[in-house]
């Protein structure tokens, strides 16, 4: 799965250092396992561009 650089916005890295989430102008958020370098999730849903993303301090992305 491709991401265009240019429609990423602020990226954050998961506390325990093996994932980047970065929001986007095309409305999605994407996860990255930071070993691989591969795209885990893109999640929709939301109404126009992902300005930030944050991860919770103890609550995984998915269980």
């Amino acid at each position: 799965m491709a991401v265009s650089l240019q429609n990423l916005l602020k990226c954050a890295w998961s506390p325990d250092g093996h994932m980047i989430t970065c929001g986007s102008s095309d409305r999605y958020v994407y996860a990255w396992e930071v070993s691989s370098r591969r795209i885990l999730y893109k999640l929709p849903g939301h109404q126009g561009s992902v300005n930030a993303t944050d991860f919770h301090p103890n609550e995984p992305i998915c269980k």
